[in-house]
């Protein structure tokens, strides 16, 4: 026919998408599909769509959010080559990041599940918004979390998973699993670093961080103070012996007396006595 009719159940203006038009106009019928969700009237072409936990597509663009302020990222994309747009989104967030440089009017980031390297610094004003699925025609649940990973160390041995430094214009960072791995010796592990960053909101973020680096080691101790002198060690090699008198001084034990015939014995101990007496003789 010449100018098909959809049905408008919702009476919005805007006709079922996926019903079969007349040929002929009829009350209750338009001359258009463009309605996703003919029994509301809140969900047409012109109606307001922010994205939110409602997860609905309340504007028929194909998305939650404005499908033309909004950057797609979707890992497993096999859509070439990529644009950012619904049908061609980029497979990374360096991608979408550095069409940001030339870009106007971009509002967010939309991320569909699977991971993605990082680390991420935030462009001012403009918000990650997790949860979609860009394989289910990008709908969009909490169950769906994209998951931003790093293990990357900065020139410090630092790892930070997502920095938001020096923001002005109001950003949302949100349905995201934030993870960083462990840092170096001496360098510390952050899953989110905000600094001057008070517009920064983050809803519904799992953020997961590795151990710190060990410590630097610690500096010598101050020098011990002398120790004392040692006490005087003992007469050949032990204590000192209760060695026998003369009339000179203090010496070891004298020798034992002996026979007729024979020396007496070497004093005690060995080095220290005196010698055996000479034989003795016959009177």
């Amino acid at each position: 026919c010449d100018t098909p009719y959809w049905p408008d159940g919702d009476d919005d203006g805007y006709g079922d998408a996926f019903s079969e038009p007349l040929c002929e106009e009829t009350d209750g019928f338009v001359d258009n599909a463009a309605d996703c969700n003919d029994e509301d009237e809140a969900v047409n072409p012109d109606a307001e769509d922010p994205i939110d936990d409602s997860f609905v597509d309340n504007n028929c663009d194909g998305a939650d959010g404005d499908a033309e302020r909004l950057l797609f990222v979707d890992s497993s994309s096999t859509s070439f080559p990529p644009d950012g747009s619904l049908r061609r989104p980029y497979l990374t967030l360096e991608q979408a990041f550095s069409a940001l440089e030339g870009a106007s009017g971009i509002l967010g980031i939309a991320i569909s599940e699977g991971d993605y390297a990082g680390p991420v610094r935030l462009y001012d004003g403009v918000s990650l918004h997790g949860g979609y699925v860009g394989s289910e025609g990008w709908n969009r649940s909490a169950e769906s979390p994209a998951r931003i990973w790093t293990d990357s160390p900065g020139d410090a041995g630092e790892i930070i998973g997502l920095e938001a430094i020096e923001l002005t214009q109001p950003i949302v960072v949100e349905h995201l699993i934030i993870e960083v791995g462990s840092a170096g010796p001496g360098a510390s592990a952050t899953g989110v670093l905000a600094d001057r960053a008070a517009p920064l909101s983050l809803r519904n973020i799992e953020i997961i961080v590795g151990n710190g680096g060990d410590g630097s080691p610690g500096e010598a101790g101050v020098p011990g103070a002398d120790g004392g002198n040692g006490s005087n060690g003992g007469d050949c090699g032990g204590g000192p012996g209760a060695g026998g008198t003369s009339a000179c001084a203090v010496g070891g034990r004298g020798g034992s007396g002996s026979g007729r015939d024979d020396r007496g014995e070497a004093g005690q101990p060995e080095g220290c006595g005196g010698g055996g007496g000479d034989p003795g003789e016959l009177w």
